[in-house]
């Protein structure tokens, strides 16, 4: 009995019937249908590519393009040079998740430590062309100057469709699912670090927990303390997790800490006193430099040692905030009186992160002459720090911290 139908036009002209031509050995296509559709495929590339998408990259081209901002005005290039940390897209909300809104008030201010928060991420579509289940995923870390996978602990994750950026739907408010119950051994000051990523549009292997290089990775490390709190703890976690071969910065922060105000205390209001100054600058090998960087220096990203140790006192502009008083740190201890000491050289080697916070014990009696120094911030106002780190010229680490008048 044969397992072949009767012969017929109905069959002898069927793919693999008698009439068809010969296919080659891993098709049923036979040789002009497979020339057809080569040509197909290579007459599909032009149809797709816009005139210029060479020189104008994917967002130009019809992909899609995920991002998390970083900062108000980005567009996903990358890598940035600005403080990273402080992404207008991570919101909270205290309560849990089935308890919360779909879209707060507001970005959520300060959690509250040991009761269930849940958290928001605005992602967004800047590419041409529509994208399916794109995965959001909520971590928090311990307070840290370097973001490792190792240190992740993750919260939960959503999937979300996001249309072109021609469309009112390239961008959404996404509520994480599962609740998070911040530490209270960290007083509920955690990093958070949210990632989001599709099939066609993947994280950077290379970097796929660094916001500083990655639109797909945004990052909030913003604490908020009342003067005279003790920071001994923070200090000690973001000295354990700083990066190895990295110079770090101290940053009185003035009207470029506007927006880190908005998102984590927008009920305080800055201090207009202060200016955006290098304080103080960690070099690698372990020396402390006291700045003498000149007042509003936009972002505070210029480096703080000079380049040749001035000869004589110099005056150091704006007025400081001393931080070891602000924050009740331990100051490190002062140099004996006899030791010689450059004017901005405050410590030769051995120092950390508590040293440059508690630097003002280090200052010598004839530049502390010239330093004009700042009140503490009064009820209702804020002083600003900033604790940055680079490699290089790069930022690839950094925290804030808001500091509110009691």
């Amino acid at each position: 009995m044969s397992d072949q139908p009767p012969k017929g036009p109905g069959f002898n002209t069927a793919p693999g019937g008698p009439a068809d031509p010969p296919a080659g050995p891993n098709t049923i296509a036979h040789k002009s249908e497979e020339e057809r559709l080569a040509k197909l495929r290579a007459d599909l590339k032009g149809m797709l590519a816009v005139q210029g998408d060479k020189q104008r990259g994917r967002a130009q081209s019809f992909y899609p393009y995920i991002l998390i901002r970083s900062l108000v005005g980005d567009r996903g290039d990358r890598p940035i040079n600005v403080p990273f940390w402080e992404s207008p897209d991570i919101w909270t909300y205290t309560a849990a998740p089935d308890a919360a809104p779909a879209v707060p008030p507001d970005h959520g201010g300060v959690v509250t430590a040991g009761v269930p928060n849940t958290l928001y991420a605005h992602v967004w579509n800047l590419g041409r062309a529509p994208i399916a289940g794109v995965k959001v995923e909520f971590y928090w870390f311990n307070p840290s100057l370097g973001i490792v996978g190792a240190n992740a602990n993750l919260i939960g994750m959503v999937r979300v469709d996001l249309g072109p950026r021609s469309s009112p739907t390239c961008h959404k408010l996404v509520k994480c699912p599962r609740a998070w119950v911040p530490s209270v051994v960290n007083g509920g000051h955690e990093c958070l670090v949210v990632r989001a990523s599709a099939i066609g549009d993947y994280l950077n292997p290379a970097h796929e927990w660094d916001s500083w290089a990655d639109r797909h990775v945004a990052q909030r490390n913003i604490h908020v303390a009342l003067a005279q709190a003790d920071m001994q703890r923070l200090l000690t976690s973001l000295e354990a997790t700083r990066p190895a071969q990295t110079r770090t910065q101290l940053l009185q922060v003035g009207e470029h800490a506007d927006i880190a105000l908005r998102i984590a205390a927008p009920q305080l209001k800055l201090d207009t006193k202060v200016q955006t100054l290098v304080l103080a600058e960690l070099e690698p090998d372990g020396s402390l430099h006291l700045s003498p960087t000149a007042a509003g220096t936009p972002g505070g990203m210029a480096p703080a040692k000079p380049a040749v140790a001035p000869a004589a006192v110099t005056v150091l502009g704006a007025a400081r905030i001393n931080p070891a008083a602000l924050l009740a740190v331990k100051a490190a201890p002062a140099p004996p009186a006899t030791a010689p000491q450059q004017t901005y050289v405050l410590a030769q080697s051995g120092a950390n992160l508590q040293t440059l916070v508690g630097h003002f014990n280090l200052i010598s009696p004839e530049v502390l002459k010239e330093v004009q120094l700042l009140k503490p911030p009064v009820k209702g106002e804020a002083q600003v720090l900033r604790i940055v780190s680079y490699q290089g010229d790069q930022m690839v680490g950094g925290y804030t911290v808001i500091v509110q008048g009691a």
